[in-house]
């Protein structure tokens, strides 16, 4: 029997004004545009608070019958939820809400949580026949060769398959892309991402050669079908820019509408380092231990979330090894790392990731299995 509730306090004009915009996307780009640490820490703030705003009007807040989204979950001893958002819902990182205890505890520690553009496109992902074993790697690496961190990350997480086909620096141009995607079970790209709100067709991965992989192009010339997830490794890869009501436009629907039933992607501009170690860890999950992709993705949240600097030194010594093997000079990243090492000489068991802007940008959608 189906069962719906009517919150009133969530109108249209609410969630596109209050969630969305001014506690949202306003300190987001205020953040991006002007980098200053009061701007940063404002962003920050956003990340904690917008999600604790949706835990007040829209997961515990009753209707006419007392009756809230927590309760009928709750009643029904669901253990995964899988969100189809409204309007501008799809923005928000609903899978951070705080539940009402005192522990700390997010609803992402309580459920496994994936997404779906809608229902109809969930319907057709999980009758999605993929078949083919997860053994074989497409990454598009570093394109523009501004990313030693990712070098790293694509580096250990293409040890965990069998076959690899990486596209590194100027060799992932658009051409080898669109040409060679297909041929993965897993498609990876590890590079720089950027939505475009006044055009989203236009959103884009940034290739070698000056080149883009715009989502126009996406929706037009990549066909994907033996893929069974896309991760999408980069900045702003989730974001959407809203059409017709509930319908959205974003990088997630391009590469399920490309042919993958699952795609990995994030709602904000990510951090290097903390992403690297997630992803690793969300590889090592699924392909290890043989987990559900959101399952995997969840487990991998906790695990960078709860990452204290004695557990982050193996990770350095490596990140540093590896930057002087390939002569990757980053003053940031290499300035990062020396005051991580400072830090863990003097608190230990401090958790530099323990905030969720460093891994709770990234999202399952559409086929969690």
């Amino acid at each position: 029997k189906d069962t719906y509730i009517v919150l009133k306090d969530l109108t249209a004009y609410n969630l596109f004004t209050e969630f969305a915009i001014r506690n949202w996307l306003d300190p987001y780009y205020d953040d991006m545009n002007e980098r200053t640490a009061e701007k940063h820490q404002a962003w920050f703030n956003a990340i904690e608070n917008t999600p604790r705003l949706l835990a007040e009007k829209f997961w515990y807040a009753e209707d006419t019958n007392g009756r809230s989204l927590a309760s009928l979950v709750e009643k029904s001893k669901a253990e995964q939820i899988v969100f189809i958002p409204h309007s501008e819902l799809h923005l928000l990182p609903l899978h951070l809400i705080p539940l009402s205890s005192e522990n700390g505890q997010l609803l992402m520690d309580k459920y496994e949580i994936a997404y779906s553009p809608s229902v109809s496109m969930l319907r057709f992902k999980l009758k999605s026949d993929n078949t083919q074993e997860r053994n074989s790697l497409f990454a598009v690496a570093n394109p523009d060769r501004s990313l030693c961190v990712t070098d790293y990350e694509v580096e250990r997480v293409s040890g965990h398959f069998k076959e690899k086909n990486i596209l590194w620096y100027e060799e992932a141009t658009k051409k080898a892309t669109l040409d060679q995607a297909g041929k993965g079970s897993i498609v990876h790209f590890s590079c720089h991402g950027s939505f475009q709100d006044a055009n989203p067709l236009d959103s884009k991965l940034i290739l070698a050669e000056g080149d883009n992989l715009t989502l126009k192009e996406i929706f037009a010339k990549l066909k994907i079908p033996k893929a069974d997830a896309v991760v999408l490794s980069a900045c702003e890869t989730g974001m959407v820019k809203l059409e017709r009501g509930d319908e959205y436009i974003g990088l997630t629907s391009g590469f399920m509408y490309a042919g993958s039933p699952t795609v990995i992607s994030s709602l904000w501009s990510v951090d290097d380092l903390s992403t690297s170690l997630l992803m690793n860890r969300w590889y090592e999950n699924v392909l290890t231990n043989k987990m559900g992709k959101s399952a995997a993705l969840k487990e991998a949240q906790q695990w960078v979330r709860g990452l204290t600097l004695a557990d982050l030194k193996l990770t350095l010594d490596e990140l540093s090894n590896h930057l002087e093997k390939h002569s990757c000079q980053d003053p940031d990243v290499e300035k990062r790392i020396d005051g991580y090492r400072f830090d863990a000489e003097m608190t230990p068991e401090e958790k530099p990731f323990a905030h969720p802007y460093y891994w709770g940008a990234f999202t399952c959608n559409g086929n969690w299995m």
